[in-house]
């Protein structure tokens, strides 16, 4: 439910990928990191204020936390740089009590 909501908020050739247990990357296409801030904060926010329905009688309030990350130059083929900087906002988001969306200092991209 939560990768359709994700998905469905999205421009339809970016894919939310199932990462680890409850985490998830997008992977955003031509975004600078400023936009990508605001990408996270607006799936945050859309998180946060509507609840999944999951049936008659349960309503699954959920929030996010969000690290944001930009590709650089001198960063692996693979993107492991990458994947690293954004987890470590996660947890830098998930530290500072969650429901967040933490990015690094602005850095020059790709």
């Amino acid at each position: 439910m939560v990768a359709e909501r994700l998905r469905h908020n999205m421009r339809f050739y970016e894919t939310p990928f199932r990462y680890g247990g409850e985490e998830f990357v997008i992977l955003l296409k031509n975004t600078g990191l400023m936009e990508a801030e605001r990408v996270g904060e607006r799936l945050r926010q859309l998180m946060d204020t509507n609840p999944f329905v999951i049936d008659a009688d349960l309503d699954l309030s959920l929030t996010v936390s969000v690290g944001v990350a930009a590709l650089k130059r001198q960063d692996d083929d693979v993107g492991m740089a990458l994947l690293g900087r954004a987890d470590s906002n996660l947890l830098k988001a998930k530290a500072a009590g969650r429901n967040r969306v933490v990015v690094s200092s602005i850095e020059p991209s790709v």
